[in-house]
């Protein structure tokens, strides 16, 4: 695969977003949102598999994975005015959906749309099947991780700059300035899973947030969330609570453990 390729599913994929514009050629905030989201997460995949060596074939094919991942979400806030995928659709199965119909994977190798489809589709799972195959599994964890890596950042930009009152669909809706449920305080204490039902204000999600530092799968991912102090952002927008502050402490020290000794994620 040369540079050519995700030139061309680049330009695809920027085109069929502007099908969404409005009237006067713009597309909604939301959607300007989820494609700029989408071309930050293709550059994230394209460092996270460079920093694992990947052969240059691989490392493209995750570029093309991260692009493509939230294909869906153009139609999906088209139709029903939300990013709630329990209000409205599965936007993982809608962005593999729209790629099957209008076929910009067709310049791959059929292979290769095997897997970018199979990532894409399961990348909004809570947790991976078990049986995956061998080949799909390395690039389905990537996007996971690359996805998480802007997330952290469309959430530091929106609270830093005020965007959460004028767009509340960023959370979900969650923007309580309330206290953290204990539910997610209990989640990191055992390095557990939530439901996002358990999610009930903003330091709520950003609860969730810190717990996905146990769920990053790859060494190079997690490198990228010290050298942006990721960590540190997060423990900023959160009440400064003993509980807070411990769930903090131990997510930064568990990052750096992994860090330190190599290991792969449990």
């Amino acid at each position: 695969m040369d540079t050519d390729t995700f030139i061309q599913l680049r330009d695809w994929f920027t085109a069929y977003a502007k099908l969404f514009r409005d009237a006067e050629g713009r597309l909604h905030p939301m959607q300007e949102l989820k494609l700029a989201h989408s071309l930050r997460v293709a550059h994230n995949a394209r460092l996270i598999a460079a920093g694992l060596a990947w052969e240059p074939q691989q490392v493209a094919l995750a570029e093309i994975v991260g692009l493509l991942h939230d294909t869906g979400r153009f139609s999906q806030f088209a139709e029903f005015g939300t990013f709630n995928d329990a209000e409205s659709v599965n936007h993982a199965e809608r962005s593999c959906a729209v790629l099957e119909a209008e076929r910009p994977l067709d310049c791959l190798p059929e292979r290769e749309r095997t897997v970018v489809l199979q990532a894409i589709r399961l990348h909004n799972r809570r947790e991976l099947p078990v049986e995956l195959a061998p080949d799909i599994r390395p690039f389905a964890e990537l996007i996971r991780d690359a996805d998480k890596l802007d997330i952290f950042h469309v959430f530091d930009d929106a609270i830093r700059n005020n965007k959460l009152d004028r767009h509340p669909e960023i959370s979900m809706r969650s923007n309580s300035r309330g206290a953290p449920n204990p539910v997610m305080l209990e989640a990191l204490a055992c390095r557990g899973t939530v439901p996002y039902s358990a999610i009930q204000s903003l330091a709520d999600f950003l609860l969730l947030q810190l717990l996905w530092m146990y769920d990053i799968n790859h060494l190079s991912a997690l490198r990228l969330v010290l050298e942006r102090n990721v960590i540190r952002s997060l423990e900023q927008h959160l009440p400064a609570t003993p509980e807070v502050t411990a769930a903090v402490r131990a997510a930064e020290a568990f990052v750096h453990g992994r860090i330190a000794a190599g290991t792969p994620k449990a």
